[in-house]
């Protein structure tokens, strides 16, 4: 069934959280049919898909977005996670949600995790977006990493300015 924008923003505005372990994870949600999982890009959370969850919820799909361990609303262990972590975590929360095999959408550098759930666990994906990935893991160091955060972060929406700078602060 096909939503309306106007419902598929409504139904994604709402927050949902779900059990993984010990992990309590938030996570959008709106629309019903094909499986779209959108994962976040680094320092920030499910909030940046403000606009295309509801969109693709509209187009027809099943759209979910979590917050990755210690994003968001999402807490995680200190000092973060690696992205084969990440991996392990979001193929546990789709274990928690009971996904079937779904469309995962990555954003900078969770691309590397998508890739790397998919090489994991083939079974659980059925196609893959990779937008704006982030270089090969172990390519780059971390201040290099933050100065191409900065100068990307020109180049985005000015409407996402407030998303991501609310995201960034929290992220620490």
């Amino acid at each position: 069934m096909k939503l309306a924008i106007g419902d598929a923003a409504a139904a994604w505005s709402a927050e949902r959280w779900v059990d993984v372990g010990a992990l309590r994870v938030r996570f959008r949600e709106a629309g019903s049919g094909p499986c779209v999982v959108l994962v976040h890009g680094l320092g920030i959370s499910a909030d940046y898909w403000f606009r295309n969850g509801p969109a693709l919820a509209a187009a027809g799909y099943r759209v979910l977005a979590p917050d990755l361990p210690g994003f968001g609303r999402t807490r995680g262990p200190d000092g973060g996670l690696s992205v084969t972590e990440q991996a392990v975590a979001l193929n546990r929360w789709a274990d928690a949600m009971g996904l079937e095999p779904s469309i995962y959408v990555g954003h900078s550098l969770s691309c590397q995790a998508v890739l790397e759930l998919a090489a994991m666990v083939p079974e659980r994906v059925r196609g893959l977006v990779l937008a704006g990935p982030s270089g090969a893991p172990g390519r780059h160091r971390l201040l290099g990493q933050a100065w191409g955060l900065f100068l990307d972060a020109w180049r985005e929406p000015w409407r996402l300015f407030p998303v991501v700078l609310q995201a960034y602060l929290r992220a620490g």
